[in-house]
Parts: C-alpha cells; structure tokens; sequence
C-alpha cells in the first residue's frame, strides 16, 4: 500500500467517524473485510472515543464534587457534534499526520495483548431472560408485548414484565418462572400481586406466576430492591442460601452474591424480620450484615441511600475498599478486574457517580490522587501501583 493509499484510508475513516455511517455502506466496506483491518479500526475508535474522553475530563476538579461532572452530563445533546468533530481530530492527529501509522501498525500485530489506558467501555442496560416452565427461554431484551402464560397475563416493555393474574384462573395450581439477570444487566419486574421488582446485575430470581396460600415466597441470588405490596394476611418472604426475610409491606435491599463475602439486607421502609440462627427484626435505616468467613452477624444505622444508589441508576460509596468497588464495577461494565499487587484492593475510595456512562470518567476519577493506574488488555482492567 502506498503512502497515498494510506492517507486516503486514513481520511476516509476520519469522515467514517465523524458521520457515524456504517464503514460497509462507503468506501471502507472493502477495507474492511480483512480482518486485520477490522481490528486496527476497532483500536482507531477507540483510541478516538479515549481522547475526546480525556479532552472533557482532564480538567475536573474532584475537589469540587461530583456537581460539576453531572452538570456536563446533562447536556449531551451539545455534546453529540462535539464528539463527532473531536473524533475527527483524534483520528487525523493520529492518522492523517502520519501515514506511516497504518504500516506500523500493521507490523505490530503482537503488541495488541499488552495493556493500554483504558479506553470507553459502555455500561449496562435492561436486559434479563426469563425461563418459564418446560425449558421455553424468552429474551426480555428483544421480545416485546403479551407473553403466553397458561394462568397469568405477562407484558413486556421498556419500563419492564409485569404479571397479571388471568380471569378465572385463580384455580389452577401456580407454576414457578425464574428471571436471570446477565452481567452488564439489569431489569424491572412487577409480580402478579403488585410487588415491585428491581434486578441488579447477574440476578436470579424464582417465583410463581401467581401467589396462592398464606405466603408471598421468592428465591433469591445476587441483588435486588423490593417495593412489596402491602398485605396483612400474607406475609412476603425473600429466601437466599444465608438467610430469609419476612415482610408485609415495605421496602428494603438484599444483597446476596454467591462470589461475596459478606451479605447484608438494608431496610428503607417499613419493618421486616430476618431470619437465619434467629430472628432479627430491623427498623428502618438499618442494616443486617452477615460476614460469610467469619459467621458474625452485626446490625448497624447505615445510610440506605448508598445501598439503593444502584436501583436509581448510580454508584454512590464511601470510604469503601477498592476490590469490593471493582467487584461492583465489574459485574456493570462486564469487565474483569485485577490487582497487580494484594494491597491495592484494601485502598479505601468513596464516589458519587452515574451507572450510565461509559467506564472512563469513573476510571479516572480513581486515578486522580496518584495511588492507582488502571490499564486495559482486552476485558480485563489491570489495577497497578501509582507513581
């Protein structure tokens, strides 16, 4: 390939991410079936998306608060051409100011597996599949409207399932349905007796169709708000592996993943009773945490604000160590995460920020007091000592 050659690929992508076009519709259609050329133009997008990333977050002042940041991030509509125009920029300071980029590039294919700054990595969204009886599996990300049942109404939509209980068939005996929760997911859920559901990400939960007997029962992984409906003849009852949780009316947060080592319920509203050895009954704003190595059990005043800050769409901790933060961040953005030293993971961080952005401003923020560098290798983030 000549030297005009590669100047005139290098344009054409410049143009190819400024109008955000599909390459198979213009010219880099050809240039893109090689693979080779495929993942270099991967690499160029990001390495585009890295640097308009730096350009509007280098100069945050973290001594101010998280204001600031969520101020610009209400106005993206604004943002949209400067993203457009900022990546042209990246892509011909990188590309076009240099056509031998391409051909270094190209003799550099073994340097892709080292670790490089992390570029953006896109966070999660609603998704989840539910499993229904017999093995059938829908896709709740995809399939939309009426889903068959034979004893309860089931919609599907963009503010999530919601059950009904079908006329005339409260007779019949309930079947279980179980909801899974991906990594990178998360799902609303309204069961058949008006209960509300919220689903954090790689969440299972099992329930029938519809509520019979004295008991609300539901089995429960991973983590999830509930908003239940309020009942006084049938209490609501949440069972995990460590322990259950008996309510009639009211809303609180179980966090119950298998990989963790500590599970904790956080009461916001109302009154409810845990259950494992004994029977403890909690109030609201305060919080029954088991730690899983050690059996001991403790109950504190907490601020439940924090411990719901995912259901409304944010990361919120405080003076929290840094592993059980990535364990959190990794589960969202669907990334692995390691510590090139032990010690690294007890730094203890605090945060106020939204699930919604990409990864990069947060990964930036940890970065901003000098202790930690994270780097990127594929889906891994590598969290090394800083300078």
């Amino acid at each position: 390939m000549t030297d005009q050659d590669d100047f005139s690929i290098a344009k054409r992508i410049a143009e190819y991410l400024g109008s955000g076009e599909d390459g198979h519709e213009n010219e880099l259609g050809e240039w893109r079936q090689d693979k080779k050329n495929e993942r270099l133009l991967k690499r160029i997008e990001q390495e585009a998306r890295k640097r308009v990333e730096e350009r509007r977050y280098e100069d945050f002042p973290c001594d101010k608060g998280w204001n600031r940041l969520i101020m610009k991030r209400k106005r993206m509509r604004a943002m949209r051409n400067f993203y457009r125009f900022g990546a042209i920029a990246a892509v011909v300071t990188v590309l076009v100011g240099s056509v031998l980029f391409f051909r270094w590039e190209r003799t550099t294919e073994a340097e892709l597996g080292k670790s490089v700054p992390v570029a953006g990595i896109e966070p999660g969204k609603p998704r989840a599949r539910l499993l229904l009886p017999e093995g059938k599996v829908v896709d709740l990300e995809r399939e939309r409207g009426i889903i068959a049942d034979s004893s309860a109404i089931l919609h599907n939509d963009t503010t999530g399932l919601v059950y009904q209980l079908a006329y005339g068939k409260d007779k019949e005996e309930p079947v279980i349905h179980e909801v899974d929760v991906p990594v990178c997911g998360e799902f609303r859920l309204q069961l058949s007796d008006g209960t509300v559901v919220y689903l954090n990400a790689r969440t299972r939960l099992r329930f029938p169709n519809y509520f019979t007997g004295k008991t609300r029962e539901v089995e429960l992984e991973g983590e999830a708000y509930f908003d239940v409906a309020k009942d006084s003849a049938r209490p609501f009852i949440v069972r995990t592996v460590y322990h259950s949780v008996k309510v009639y009316g009211t809303e609180f947060n179980v966090f119950a993943y298998p990989d963790e080592p500590d599970t904790h319920i956080t009461l916001v509203e109302g009154s409810v009773a845990v259950e494992r050895e004994n029977v403890i009954r909690l109030h609201p704003g305060e919080q029954w945490h088991l730690n899983k190595n050690s059996g001991k059990i403790e109950v504190n005043d907490v601020d439940v604000e924090t411990y719901a800050a995912w259901k409304n769409g944010r990361f919120r901790f405080k003076d929290t160590r840094l592993e059980d933060i990535m364990r959190a961040v990794g589960r969202w953005y669907g990334v692995e995460v390691v510590f090139q030293e032990a010690e690294l993971k007890d730094l203890l961080f605090g945060c106020n920020f939204s699930r919604h952005s990409n990864i990069l401003p947060l990964v930036r923020v940890f970065e901003a007091n000098g202790k930690i560098v994270i780097e990127q290798q594929d889906n891994v983030l590598i969290i090394k000592k800083g300078r």
